[in-house]
Protein backbone atom coordinates (compact mmCIF):
# COMPACT_ATOMS: atom_id res chain seq x y z
CA UNK A 1 0.00 0.00 0.00
CA UNK A 2 1.28 3.80 -0.58
CA UNK A 3 2.12 5.25 2.70
CA UNK A 4 -0.05 9.09 2.90
CA UNK A 5 2.05 11.38 4.99
CA UNK A 6 0.69 14.16 6.60
CA UNK A 7 3.33 16.90 5.78
CA UNK A 8 3.69 15.78 2.07
CA UNK A 9 -0.29 16.10 1.97
CA UNK A 10 0.04 19.60 2.92
CA UNK A 11 2.35 20.58 0.83
CA UNK A 12 0.88 18.95 -2.40
CA UNK A 13 -2.22 21.08 -1.20
CA UNK A 14 -0.54 24.10 -0.37
CA UNK A 15 1.39 24.71 -3.51
CA UNK A 16 -2.12 23.81 -5.59
CA UNK A 17 -4.42 25.72 -3.47
CA UNK A 18 -7.42 23.54 -3.40
CA UNK A 19 -9.43 21.85 -0.50
CA UNK A 20 -10.18 17.81 -0.27
CA UNK A 21 -13.40 17.11 1.12
CA UNK A 22 -14.13 14.37 3.67
CA UNK A 23 -17.61 12.58 2.61
CA UNK A 24 -18.52 13.07 6.03
CA UNK A 25 -22.22 12.54 7.32
CA UNK A 26 -24.06 16.10 6.56
CA UNK A 27 -24.35 18.44 9.23
CA UNK A 28 -28.34 18.74 9.91
CA UNK A 29 -30.57 20.54 12.87
CA UNK A 30 -34.36 21.10 12.81
CA UNK A 31 -35.74 24.89 12.36
CA UNK A 32 -39.03 26.24 13.20
CA UNK A 33 -40.83 28.13 10.25
CA UNK A 34 -43.56 29.48 9.16
CA UNK A 35 -45.20 27.28 6.19
CA UNK A 36 -48.38 28.74 4.05
CA UNK A 37 -49.34 30.82 7.87
CA UNK A 38 -48.62 27.59 9.87
CA UNK A 39 -45.61 27.16 12.08
CA UNK A 40 -43.69 24.12 11.48
CA UNK A 41 -40.49 21.94 12.12
CA UNK A 42 -38.30 20.92 9.44
CA UNK A 43 -35.03 18.96 9.57
CA UNK A 44 -32.36 20.98 7.47
CA UNK A 45 -29.40 20.01 5.72
CA UNK A 46 -26.38 22.43 5.77
CA UNK A 47 -24.66 22.53 1.95
CA UNK A 48 -20.71 23.69 1.59
CA UNK A 49 -20.15 24.89 -1.61
CA UNK A 50 -16.36 24.93 -3.35
CA UNK A 51 -17.57 28.54 -4.32
CA UNK A 52 -16.95 29.99 -0.90
CA UNK A 53 -20.27 29.82 0.91
CA UNK A 54 -22.88 27.54 2.92
CA UNK A 55 -26.35 27.30 3.71
CA UNK A 56 -29.02 25.28 5.17
CA UNK A 57 -31.92 23.72 3.11
CA UNK A 58 -34.65 20.81 3.20
CA UNK A 59 -33.33 17.62 1.92
CA UNK A 60 -36.96 16.08 2.07
CA UNK A 61 -37.58 18.85 -0.41
CA UNK A 62 -34.38 19.56 -2.47
CA UNK A 63 -31.85 17.70 -3.95
CA UNK A 64 -28.85 19.75 -4.26
CA UNK A 65 -25.56 19.43 -7.57
CA UNK A 66 -22.42 22.09 -8.13
CA UNK A 67 -20.60 22.12 -10.94
CA UNK A 68 -18.32 24.63 -12.07
CA UNK A 69 -19.29 27.32 -9.23
CA UNK A 70 -22.70 26.79 -9.90
CA UNK A 71 -25.34 25.21 -7.40
CA UNK A 72 -28.58 24.01 -8.22
CA UNK A 73 -31.22 22.86 -5.77
CA UNK A 74 -34.10 21.49 -7.44
CA UNK A 75 -37.30 19.28 -5.68
CA UNK A 76 -36.41 15.67 -5.37
CA UNK A 77 -38.55 12.92 -7.04
CA UNK A 78 -42.32 13.09 -5.43
CA UNK A 79 -42.54 16.43 -4.34
CA UNK A 80 -43.95 17.94 -6.96
CA UNK A 81 -40.91 17.78 -8.94
CA UNK A 82 -40.62 20.07 -11.90
CA UNK A 83 -38.96 22.07 -14.65
CA UNK A 84 -39.98 25.59 -13.47
CA UNK A 85 -39.37 24.88 -10.16
CA UNK A 86 -35.87 25.42 -8.34
CA UNK A 87 -33.31 27.31 -7.63
CA UNK A 88 -29.73 28.38 -8.83
CA UNK A 89 -26.62 30.01 -6.86
CA UNK A 90 -23.60 31.37 -8.89
CA UNK A 91 -20.84 33.98 -8.02
CA UNK A 92 -20.15 36.48 -9.73
CA UNK A 93 -16.57 38.17 -10.90
CA UNK A 94 -17.51 41.58 -10.02
CA UNK A 95 -16.76 44.13 -7.21
CA UNK A 96 -19.02 44.69 -4.47
CA UNK A 97 -19.89 48.32 -5.48
CA UNK A 98 -20.38 46.96 -9.19
CA UNK A 99 -22.58 44.91 -8.22
CA UNK A 100 -25.67 46.96 -7.62
CA UNK A 101 -26.43 47.10 -11.76
CA UNK A 102 -26.95 43.40 -11.69
CA UNK A 103 -30.28 43.31 -10.45
CA UNK A 104 -31.31 45.92 -13.09
CA UNK A 105 -29.63 43.22 -15.95
CA UNK A 106 -32.21 40.56 -14.72
CA UNK A 107 -35.12 42.07 -14.97
CA UNK A 108 -33.94 44.13 -18.47
CA UNK A 109 -35.23 41.72 -21.03
CA UNK A 110 -38.99 40.86 -19.57
CA UNK A 111 -42.27 41.68 -21.47
CA UNK A 112 -44.29 44.52 -20.86
CA UNK A 113 -46.80 41.39 -19.15
CA UNK A 114 -44.47 40.61 -16.37
CA UNK A 115 -44.58 42.69 -13.02
CA UNK A 116 -41.61 43.93 -11.88
CA UNK A 117 -41.30 44.74 -8.06
CA UNK A 118 -39.58 46.99 -5.86
CA UNK A 119 -35.66 46.17 -4.59
CA UNK A 120 -35.77 45.20 -1.25
CA UNK A 121 -33.01 45.18 0.73
CA UNK A 122 -32.18 43.72 3.83
CA UNK A 123 -29.53 41.60 5.85
CA UNK A 124 -29.59 37.43 6.47
CA UNK A 125 -29.25 35.65 9.36
CA UNK A 126 -25.21 35.59 9.23
CA UNK A 127 -24.75 39.65 8.45
CA UNK A 128 -24.41 39.68 4.47
CA UNK A 129 -26.07 41.92 2.59
CA UNK A 130 -29.22 41.30 0.07
CA UNK A 131 -31.11 42.64 -2.69
CA UNK A 132 -33.97 41.00 -4.11
CA UNK A 133 -36.62 41.64 -6.47
CA UNK A 134 -39.58 39.65 -8.20
CA UNK A 135 -40.76 39.57 -11.53
CA UNK A 136 -44.17 37.99 -11.44
CA UNK A 137 -45.13 36.14 -14.64
CA UNK A 138 -48.62 34.53 -15.30
CA UNK A 139 -47.29 30.79 -15.31
CA UNK A 140 -44.31 32.07 -13.14
CA UNK A 141 -42.11 33.76 -11.01
CA UNK A 142 -38.82 34.60 -11.01
CA UNK A 143 -37.16 35.99 -7.46
CA UNK A 144 -33.62 37.48 -7.83
CA UNK A 145 -31.40 37.98 -5.02
CA UNK A 146 -28.04 39.96 -4.68
CA UNK A 147 -25.88 38.41 -1.37
CA UNK A 148 -22.87 40.34 -1.15
CA UNK A 149 -20.32 39.78 2.19
CA UNK A 150 -16.59 40.64 2.17
CA UNK A 151 -15.46 40.70 -1.57
CA UNK A 152 -17.79 38.18 -2.38
CA UNK A 153 -20.80 38.81 -4.48
CA UNK A 154 -23.15 35.95 -5.66
CA UNK A 155 -26.36 35.58 -7.56
CA UNK A 156 -29.06 33.76 -6.40
CA UNK A 157 -32.30 32.74 -9.03
CA UNK A 158 -35.16 31.53 -7.20
CA UNK A 159 -38.00 30.03 -9.66
CA UNK A 160 -41.27 28.63 -8.79
CA UNK A 161 -45.18 28.80 -10.07
CA UNK A 162 -47.46 31.23 -8.52
CA UNK A 163 -49.61 28.96 -6.06
CA UNK A 164 -46.38 28.09 -4.06
CA UNK A 165 -45.24 31.44 -3.36
CA UNK A 166 -46.27 30.71 0.17
CA UNK A 167 -44.92 26.88 -0.17
CA UNK A 168 -41.39 26.49 -2.28
CA UNK A 169 -41.10 30.20 -2.68
CA UNK A 170 -41.20 30.88 1.01
CA UNK A 171 -38.75 28.33 1.52
CA UNK A 172 -36.10 28.76 -1.26
CA UNK A 173 -36.12 32.55 0.47
CA UNK A 174 -35.71 30.79 4.08
CA UNK A 175 -32.68 29.20 2.43
CA UNK A 176 -31.34 32.29 1.37
CA UNK A 177 -31.66 33.69 4.88
CA UNK A 178 -29.49 31.07 6.14
CA UNK A 179 -26.62 31.67 3.85
CA UNK A 180 -23.21 32.55 5.09
CA UNK A 181 -20.01 33.62 3.04
CA UNK A 182 -16.87 32.41 3.85
CA UNK A 183 -13.87 34.93 4.99
CA UNK A 184 -11.24 34.74 2.48
CA UNK A 185 -8.60 32.79 4.51
CA UNK A 186 -11.40 30.10 5.50
CA UNK A 187 -10.75 27.95 2.84
CA UNK A 188 -7.02 27.61 3.29
CA UNK A 189 -7.10 26.54 7.25
CA UNK A 190 -10.04 24.11 6.30
CA UNK A 191 -8.24 22.73 4.17
CA UNK A 192 -5.39 22.54 6.95
CA UNK A 193 -7.25 20.52 9.39
CA UNK A 194 -8.66 18.17 7.12
CA UNK A 195 -4.99 16.73 6.70
CA UNK A 196 -4.57 12.86 8.01
CA UNK A 197 -2.17 10.16 7.81
CA UNK A 198 -3.07 6.91 6.89
CA UNK A 199 -2.67 4.21 4.23
CA UNK A 200 -3.63 5.39 0.81
CA UNK A 201 -5.05 2.47 -0.93
CA UNK A 202 -5.96 4.32 -3.81
CA UNK A 203 -9.19 6.00 -6.07
CA UNK A 204 -12.69 4.62 -5.62
CA UNK A 205 -13.24 6.70 -8.31
CA UNK A 206 -12.20 9.79 -10.81
CA UNK A 207 -12.21 12.16 -8.19
CA UNK A 208 -12.46 10.13 -4.75
CA UNK A 209 -9.69 8.59 -2.60
CA UNK A 210 -9.52 6.15 0.08
CA UNK A 211 -7.45 5.96 3.19
CA UNK A 212 -6.76 3.60 5.75
CA UNK A 213 -6.67 5.35 9.21
CA UNK A 214 -7.28 3.96 12.88
CA UNK A 215 -10.65 3.83 12.41
CA UNK A 216 -11.29 2.33 9.02
CA UNK A 217 -11.52 3.39 5.60
CA UNK A 218 -12.41 7.18 4.86
CA UNK A 219 -13.32 8.28 1.69
CA UNK A 220 -11.86 11.97 0.55
CA UNK A 221 -13.08 14.00 -2.41
CA UNK A 222 -10.33 15.68 -4.80
CA UNK A 223 -10.99 18.13 -7.33
CA UNK A 224 -7.52 19.22 -8.54
CA UNK A 225 -5.82 17.58 -11.80
CA UNK A 226 -2.44 18.14 -9.75
CA UNK A 227 -2.92 16.57 -6.48
CA UNK A 228 -4.87 13.73 -8.00
CA UNK A 229 -1.33 13.25 -10.27
CA UNK A 230 0.79 14.22 -6.54
CA UNK A 231 -1.42 11.37 -5.26
CA UNK A 232 -0.88 8.69 -8.16
CA UNK A 233 2.79 9.17 -8.04
CA UNK A 234 3.60 8.28 -4.50
CA UNK A 235 5.13 4.87 -3.54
Amino acid sequence: MKKLFALALSVALALCAVAVCETAQPETRETLVSIEGTEETIGETRFVSQSGYSLWYPADMFTCEEADGQARFVPVDGVEAMADVGMIVVPVDVAVEDADSLLGEATANYGAEAAVGEVVEWTNESGASVRSVEVAQEQRVDRFYLVTGGDSVFCVTATYLPEMTEGFGARMETMVRTMEIAAADEGAQSGATNIVEGDFTGFADDTTVEVLVEDGYKSYKVFDEAVKAYLESID
